[in-house]
């Protein structure tokens, strides 16, 4: 009897066991229902901290794609295609004419301005975690430099197609936007920018080397040690009209939506050459206002696939706009007073008075075709420079234009261009 009494409370011990060791699994959350067209569960709600962080966020990146979209295209133009002979020779694609006619120059083989963008971060916010209203920054470095290949003129010694004095001007460029100021559903957006670059054509020698009085262009030394802009630039954009139905044809994988996308930016600035040599400076300037318009206009499309079976076509949820046309003006102003700066022979200078603006103003148009697909657009360009802002050339002034290719971002499909 007593070994029945230990196997019977062996037994229990080893029934109630698991549970006594077990432990106690909490009860199951019913999940929340369904869309039943979707078939996407609903996000679970964040607290109203973590939702204003993940809100500065998209802020960032969608401020640091405006900022890569809004900033000029590299371009590139040739002069391959010269009429004529002598210096009475021009070319459609790429031509200048100079306002001094004893200073003119044949066409160009090659003009580039090439000014690439290396952004360092994408999402960078001051203050995020801290406060409602933190800084958005983005940094660019720009390795920016101009080379323009020179044809063959005996008259000045240029052979072999030479680049006489390159542009090189690596730089920096940082932007700044309170968040409040570039919200995602905001029409209206402003910023600040802060540019600082070296300038220089690479020459050895003490800076400015003049020849009959005008500075050497042939293989004088320019430098300009540190170049300092500030800029306030405003943003808007327009959604286009998305509601109406959109044509489609049976092979067609694609569909331009009615109405256009449309960004308008104005930016003004000043630059200052602090480092500029007391021999050069009263001939090339020292304060710049800036002044830059850029209007891109273009589709919405959207993926669409046929469906042959029901007879209809499914379309996905992503409005996605693309460039096709960009118009970029640009201009520049030389605010030293008529005392400080100066045009002629270095010996026999004369005061450029305010309203000469043939010698202060530079200002130029350029019209962009963007081809699809690709971070390439075809450019158009005219302008007039009062005083060339290529390095040693700065006491020339021309009418130029140029026809070419320009490489640069431009928006592509990328909802957060938006």
């Amino acid at each position: 009897m007593r070994y029945l009494l230990h196997f019977a409370i062996a037994l229990q011990f080893a029934v109630a066991a698991p549970q006594l060791f077990a432990q106690k699994a909490p009860p199951l959350r019913a999940l929340p229902p369904c869309d039943s067209i979707s078939l996407r569960c609903p996000k679970p709600v964040p607290p109203a901290d973590i939702a204003l962080y993940f809100q500065h966020r998209r802020s960032a990146a969608a401020f640091y794609q405006s900022m890569q979209v809004l900033s000029e295209p590299s371009t590139v133009s040739t002069g391959f295609f010269n009429w004529g002979r002598g210096r009475g020779r021009w070319n459609p694609l790429d031509n200048t004419i100079n306002a001094d006619p004893d200073r003119d120059r044949i066409p160009y083989v090659l003009n580039a301005d090439i000014q690439p963008r290396v952004p360092l971060g994408k999402r960078w916010t001051l203050g995020a975690r801290k406060y409602k209203n933190p800084v958005l920054l983005n940094v660019h470095f720009v390795p920016w430099f101009k080379v323009r290949i020179l044809a063959n003129d005996e008259d000045r010694a240029d052979s072999s197609l030479p680049v006489r004095t390159p542009s090189y001007m690596p730089g920096f460029e940082a932007f700044f936007a309170m968040a409040n100021w570039w919200r995602p559903e905001a029409i209206t957006r402003t910023y600040l920018s802060l540019v600082g670059y070296h300038h220089s054509n690479g020459q050895d020698g003490t800076g400015g080397e003049f020849v009959n009085g005008y500075f050497n262009t042939y293989n004088g030394d320019f430098s300009d040690d540190f170049v300092v802009q500030g800029h306030v630039g405003r943003f808007w954009r327009t959604r286009a009209d998305t509601e109406k139905p959109a044509k489609l044809s049976g092979i067609e994988r694609t569909r331009r939506l009615p109405g256009s996308y449309r960004i308008t930016h104005l930016k003004a600035g000043l630059s200052i050459h602090p480092s500029m040599t007391d021999t050069v400076m009263p001939f090339y300037g020292n304060v710049r206002g800036q002044l830059v318009f850029t209007r891109i206009t273009g589709p919405y499309t959207q993926d669409v696939q046929r469906d042959r079976e029901h007879a209809c076509y499914h379309s996905d949820d992503v409005l996605a706009p693309q460039e096709r046309l960009r118009f970029e003006a640009r201009m520049s102003m030389i605010l030293d007073p008529p005392n400080a700066y100066q045009r002629g022979p270095y010996e026999q200078p004369r005061p450029i008075a305010w309203s000469d603006l043939s010698k202060r103003m530079n200002l130029y148009g350029t019209l962009f075709y963007h081809l699809p697909r690709v971070p390439t657009a075809l450019f158009a360009q005219a302008g007039y420079y009062g005083s060339d802002p290529y390095n040693a050339y700065f006491q020339e002034s021309l009418f130029f234009w140029r026809i070419g290719l320009a490489m640069g971002v431009f928006v592509d499909g990328d909802p957060e261009a938006q």
